[in-house]
């Protein structure tokens, strides 16, 4: 069985990967996976060896060949795509529309990474609803394949939407492991060190007045609770060095530039806790999901000027803090920063057993933001009850399909369904 994967997001590798995670999956159990992409990710398929074709920017009628040529040649069984929201708004990058789907045969679906069928006010997006999106309908985009984390692996499978394990691989770590890679790496051993990864996305945000108002202050907060940690510990910076560019650094915190995938999971088994700003990280899963503690900094606090005299703080803020929040004009949530995403992703993360893993902190509550890492630093009780409850989550992700048998299962009922 043949199966055709459209990548259509250039400038965003999560949506690639997930979809390389499944690909590679089927493909030990005999399914072709073949990828439609930017040129931009021509150079991981490489390293995948999964044949693809080129995507190119801007030629509709070019584009529409190639996939009339990829229906003629590979006849696919399947046609997944990695972002059904990305493609449907991709016309003014490639030329090309859902109409254009019509070309292939097989059937079609797409990754359901943030279960758009759950009810939700709409997708807050730098403090705003981004109206466009309430006009995209997911149900016409086929079955759905929903990886979990970020969605809850406690849900059902059905009205043709299926939860999958997101990974079921793990890098080890263990006090041992993180001898040896402290070792090859010339790190410490007497030191506790935090890794932190920042995108290239993260620093292209839109650049509106408040939003970049917002994105300095979250910045000089973030900032100041890594320097506090830094002060007796080892801080890993992964990525652009981006507003750490200016200013003092401390010299604990040491920056990395961009890793390979298999030198970062070297660094990430060295290290002690891991922290991020997006509760839908990828590799934020991979790396909570192999036992390395990992702290989640959110913002819930949200004012606009009209609504700033009622707010209320509700925790007690430093005086550093409580000024700099006065000074603010607008205040948005964010659950994926610098974006927002906190409401759009409520509905997700309620009831979620992958909130027991990842340990989410208040930005703004530096105190508590900063109690809460050296609580996981120097607790060994506070680790324990973190392995405790990703043996649990992970015992509930051994009991989800696999993707082959989602595929099977799709085949079959569509067999079925041909023959009534």
């Amino acid at each position: 069985m043949k199966v055709l994967f459209i990548v259509t997001s250039y400038w965003a590798y999560g949506e690639l990967l997930i979809a390389l995670n499944f690909a590679n999956k089927i493909k030990k159990s005999g399914y072709q996976p073949y990828f439609f992409i930017p040129p931009s990710h021509e150079k991981i398929l490489r390293t995948h060896k999964i044949p693809y074709s080129l995507l190119i920017p801007k030629l509709g009628k070019v584009n529409r060949v190639l996939m009339q040529d990829i229906e003629h040649r590979h006849c696919p069984d399947y046609v997944i795509l990695s972002d059904f929201l990305n493609y449907y708004f991709c016309e003014k990058h490639y030329g090309i529309t859902v109409e254009d789907l019509k070309i292939f045969k097989g059937k079609l679906g797409t990754f359901d990474n943030f279960c758009w069928d759950l009810d939700r006010q709409g997708m807050d997006t730098y403090g705003f609803n981004a109206k466009t999106v309430s006009k995209v309908d997911i149900t016409k985009f086929g079955f759905r394949l929903t990886p979990c984390p970020i969605a809850n692996p406690l849900m059902k499978n059905e009205n043709n939407k299926y939860y999958y394990p997101l990974l079921d691989e793990f890098l080890p770590y263990n006090q041992d492991i993180k001898i040896k890679h402290r070792k090859e790496l010339n790190l410490p051993q007497n030191k506790r060190i935090i890794l932190i990864t920042s995108a290239v996305w993260q620093e292209t945000y839109k650049a509106y007045p408040h939003v970049t108002n917002f994105v300095n202050v979250a910045n000089k907060i973030y900032r100041n609770i890594l320097t506090r940690i830094a002060q007796n510990n080892i801080v890993l910076y992964v990525g652009p060095k981006g507003f750490f560019e200016e200013g003092n650094i401390p010299s604990n915190i040491h920056f990395l530039g961009q890793l390979s995938p298999d030198v970062f999971e070297k660094y990430a088994t060295a290290s002690d806790l891991f922290i991020t700003r997006n509760i839908t990280s990828t590799t934020l899963a991979k790396l909570a999901l192999s036992g390395i503690p990992s702290v989640m900094l959110k913002n819930s606090l949200f004012f606009t000027p009209k609504t700033k005299d009622k707010f209320k703080c509700p925790f007690k803020p430093t005086e550093q803090v409580e000024e700099i929040l006065n000074n603010l004009e607008m205040c948005y949530p964010y659950r994926m920063y610098p974006v927002g995403w906190y409401t759009f992703l409520e509905p997700v993360i309620k009831d979620n057993p992958y909130i027991n893993v990842v340990n989410e902190v208040e930005l703004f509550d530096e105190e508590r933001a900063v109690d809460t890492i050296w609580d996981i630093l120097e607790n060994r009780e506070t680790v324990d009850r973190i392995t405790e409850n990703v043996a649990r989550y992970r015992g509930m992700l051994d009991k989800l399909c696999t993707p082959s048998n989602i595929l099977e299962q799709i085949g079959y009922d569509e067999a079925n369904n041909c023959c009534l």
